[in-house]
């Protein structure tokens, strides 16, 4: 008998399928690939992944596969301790450089420590933030103006794919929290709900403000071929749709408002 159903034998549902394992729970994982799971490690970097443990190095080495050595140097020559030690480096160097923390996905307390340490900003994307059984940290409203905030990034479906993709329960929420509606258009009310977040940057791909869907995704990870291959036709960006980027920007205070627009305001 089975206790959880894992779906997917990529990175994430490995290191799900293993977590759930060691509270001794049984777990089939489906994978449809015929090769069986694990072959997307085998796409990402020629073979080389991330690796991602919360454990002791020295507990963690005898479960890698094969020779678990090479790891070793690697691990110690950087330890977490001394990611500090790098951007104080760099800081002294180059002063305040322009970096963003990728810190998407599980995030163990470390890394947030660090990253309240090293005062980067870190990113929310909006398409993470529906869950229905959750206040997620990547709601509007639990941002903070130290972050980056997409509606999506390179590796997620365009808006128009992710609202034909998104569960019913994500959509319900999309639709209350943001006051989704026809009228406008869904996607540009997820646009609406990027630029409103009190984020100092906001980061809004091509493919949204031309409202294309999954023709124009730019990389699905995992996938090995006909990534990064999107761009855009001659002509798509109109000054209607420039004229239109700009008053919603500034409507937000991301861009200067027009001097009636600013008068009308007031």
């Amino acid at each position: 008998m089975t206790d959880l159903l894992v779906i997917g034998g990529g990175a994430a549902g490995l290191m799900a399928a293993g977590a759930a394992c060691a509270r001794g729970l049984t777990v089939t994982v489906l994978e449809h690939n015929p090769k069986g799971p694990g072959q997307k490690l085998l796409i990402t970097g020629k073979g080389r992944c991330n690796v991602t443990s919360d454990s002791d190095v020295r507990e963690f080495l005898p479960y890698v596969r094969h020779n678990g050595r090479f790891l070793y140097s690697s691990l110690y020559a950087f330890p977490p301790s001394a990611a500090m030690e790098l951007f104080e480096a760099l800081r002294r160097e180059l002063g305040q450089v322009p970096i963003v923390a990728e810190d998407l996905g599980l995030l163990f307390d470390s890394v947030r420590k660090l990253l309240a340490d090293t005062g980067l900003p870190g990113m929310k994307v909006l398409q993470f933030a529906f869950d229905p059984d959750c206040d997620s940290e990547y709601l509007p409203h639990n941002h903070i103006e130290n972050c980056v905030v997409y509606p999506g990034t390179h590796d997620n479906a365009t808006l128009a794919e992710w609202l034909t993709t998104a569960s019913k329960g994500e959509l319900a929420k999309a639709k209350a929290y943001l006051g989704l509606n026809r009228s406008e258009g869904f996607a540009a009310g997820m646009l609406r709900g990027t630029l409103a977040s009190c984020a100092r940057l906001a980061v809004i791909p091509a493919a949204d403000w031309l409202g294309l869907g999954a023709e124009a995704r730019i990389n699905t990870p995992g996938v090995g071929q006909g990534n990064w291959q999107w761009r855009a036709k001659a002509g798509a960006f109109t000054p209607a749709l420039a004229e239109r980027m700009r008053r919603t920007c500034a409507l937000y205070g991301r861009c200067p408002a027009k001097a009636e627009e600013a008068g009308a305001e007031k």
